[in-house]
């Protein structure tokens, strides 16, 4: 057997992920001309034939900045799209000058974010990391609209999501009072009140949501929702959970305002049970059009039945894959209208 190479075949093996200590070892200090191989984890390891030499030693490293720039982006890129939470990039960045640089010169193929919560000291956040697109989450024990989370909506053009749990009413006037302007670059909207009378403005959002891809409001009438629905033609999930009894919203007016959202794939409509309920002589008949909803593959539809018949009468979907309907009463319901 001919001598092998120093670094022929050699894969590196990344322990700890330092400049100092991630090395390859190559082992050895026989001057046989036979060198028995063992390959583990990505260290190869070389051994004497001669029992007088059966010891061995490192005589070389390799350290991990000799990996290319190319391949330690791919390698992030791995990393951030298995970790829980988008902020990890911390951790790369705190590694060494060259990581940092490379997560830095890479946001949107690692889907860098900056996070504000109720207590983020938002003015040191907005000072320290570069001007990355900013997710706001109020949840758990704190239900309130912060200075610092008003703070971090005057970034109106770095807004990207805004997640919002179990917040009374007049927080969420507060919120809606200082998201009055546009919010190009807002993909998400999730909020959840559990005031009675909840409601949001017509000058929420400015009317207007280009980006928006994904909208979930639960126990809240927003009457000026066809507008928002009509400028974000890319909407890929909608929820509208515990509509208000306040707000009175139509079938088919319902699906007038859906028929612009050709790239919906998920849909979920969730009425509060009904003071009144309507029988079978006062339902309208099928309409004879339906409208198309191309990718739409997910239903979850909640309600008396003449709101969901008519819904359903008015749908068509070819892609649809699951259905779940829920009804208030015992309903008298054409499966017919499903398509």
């Amino acid at each position: 057997m001919s001598p092998l190479p120093r670094t022929a075949g050699m894969l590196p093996h990344i322990g700890d992920p330092s400049e100092n200590s991630s090395t390859v070892h190559h082992l050895t200090h026989c001057q046989t001309a036979e060198r028995p191989t063992r390959q583990d984890r990505g260290t190869v390891y070389l051994f004497c034939n001669s029992a007088k030499t059966a010891d061995h030693c490192n005589i070389g490293k390799v350290a991990i900045k000799m990996i290319p720039e190319e391949v330690l982006l791919e390698v992030f890129a791995f990393y951030m799209r298995r970790v829980s939470d988008n902020f990890e990039w911390k951790t790369l960045i705190h590694v060494c000058r060259r990581w940092r640089s490379i997560v830095f010169a890479a946001p949107r193929r690692l889907n860098l974010r900056l996070f504000c919560t109720c207590t983020t000291p938002v003015g040191k956040m907005l000072d320290i990391w570069p001007a990355l697109p900013i997710v706001i989450r109020v949840y758990g024990v704190c239900h309130k609209i912060t200075r610092n989370v008003l703070a971090a909506l005057e970034k109106n053009d770095r807004i990207c999501e805004v997640n919002l749990n179990n917040v009374p009413d007049g927080e969420l006037k507060r919120l809606a009072g200082a998201m009055q302007g546009t919010f190009p670059t807002l993909t998400g909207l999730d909020i959840h009140s559990f005031g009675d009378t909840s409601s949001v403005p017509e000058s929420f959002l400015g009317g207007s949501a280009p980006n928006l891809r994904s909208l979930r409001l639960m126990n809240i009438a927003f009457p000026t929702l066809p507008k928002l629905l009509s400028s974000s033609p890319g909407l890929v999930s909608l929820s509208l959970f515990d509509i208000p009894r306040s707000w009175h919203i139509s079938s088919d007016v319902m699906v007038d305002w859906l028929s612009s959202l050709t790239r919906l794939e998920y849909l979920q409509i969730c009425f509060l049970p009904s003071r009144s309920c309507t029988d079978r002589e006062n339902r309208r008949p099928p309409p004879l059009t339906r409208t198309v909803f191309p990718v739409l593959s997910e239903v979850f539809l909640k309600g008396v039945t003449e709101h969901l018949d008519q819904i359903l009468a008015r749908m068509e979907a070819p892609t649809l894959n699951y259905v779940h309907i829920t009804f208030h009463e015992p309903p008298i319901f054409d499966i017919s209208q499903i398509s």
